[in-house]
């Protein structure tokens, strides 16, 4: 396990969120809670934040930020997921989502899609628990942003995951094992 520091992640957007979510971490413990989650304190990094719930029915945006829309080429707020995804990518980021709340761990992916306008891009992804007023973690929340076009290739890909430790004091890094890696055959 080695440290994490905010500049390991691509984009500016994840490296904001990633502080704003430790300062939130030290005035509630080890994971804050989504009531934190105030427009007014993302306003630097609105578009490019979601947030997501569990519920019975499946994870829900509650909120899919506009510049993360123009970079899928659709609007996902107040959709389940498995309206957006269907087979075995939703199962494998299903998967993914249920890690970072049991576990509880802030999930950090950089992958690779294909744009409305037919080019591939690569993309970074960070995801931190938060909890409901209850003290469930229930909420993820994060940044979705472009880290810059990708080379073609066969189909939708995580080309890089890491968990991220949350501890009272600190994170850290967790290198999870190759043949995890990969989260799309």
């Amino acid at each position: 396990m080695a440290d994490f520091e905010k500049t390991s992640l691509a984009t500016y957007e994840a490296q904001w969120f990633l502080e704003f979510y430790n300062s939130l971490r030290s005035n509630a413990g080890v994971i804050p809670f989504k009531d934190a989650l105030k427009p007014h304190a993302l306003a630097p990094i609105l578009g490019f934040v979601f947030i997501l719930e569990k519920l019975p029915g499946g994870f829900f945006f509650r909120l899919f930020g506009s510049k993360i829309a123009e970079i899928v080429g659709r609007e996902n707020t107040r959709k389940y997921m498995h309206e957006i995804l269907n087979g075995d990518d939703l199962d494998h980021v299903n998967n993914l989502l249920i890690r970072c709340l049991s576990m509880p761990v802030i999930v950090a992916t950089t992958e690779r899609l294909l744009s409305p306008g037919k080019e591939w891009v690569e993309v970074e992804i960070i995801r931190c628990p938060f909890r409901d007023e209850h003290g469930d973690a229930r909420f993820i929340a994060g940044t979705f942003n472009k880290t810059g076009v990708a080379e073609k290739f066969s189909g939708p890909k995580i080309i890089d995951w890491h968990d991220i430790k949350i501890e009272k004091k600190s994170i850290s890094r967790v290198d999870i094992p190759l043949q995890t890696r990969s989260l799309y055959p």
